[in-house]
């Protein structure tokens, strides 16, 4: 079908499930700033997702300012990512709260 290709706005991947579903936790402060977050295992369980799929999702997550990770430390919250008044930017030149961008999956 013409037009339809790579439009996947309502597909909820394994990815996106992901990264909505613990970008919010972070967002809403299940995770406190500079806590580590669990290890790749348990949120590959808590997720029902292979340690693949949860690696991309970090990622994303990552690059869109939520969290950091570091090798032999673990990923960690980062500061000022809590809330809705933050803003950060989705895509280049679009600004939007950091509860909405964590929605703007890549």
């Amino acid at each position: 079908m013409p037009g339809t290709f790579g439009n996947q706005r309502g597909k909820r991947t394994s990815h996106r499930l992901v990264v909505e579903e613990l970008g919010q936790a972070v967002v809403g402060g299940e995770f406190a700033i500079g806590e580590t977050l669990p290890g790749d295992t348990d949120l590959a369980a808590r997720f029902s997702v292979s340690r693949t799929v949860l690696r991309e999702a970090m990622k994303t997550l990552a690059a869109k300012g939520l969290v950091v990770a570091r090798a032999r430390i673990g990923t960690r919250v980062l500061p000022g990512r809590t809330g809705t008044s933050s803003t950060a930017t989705c895509s280049p030149g679009i600004s939007a709260p950091v509860s909405t961008r964590i929605s703007c999956v890549m």
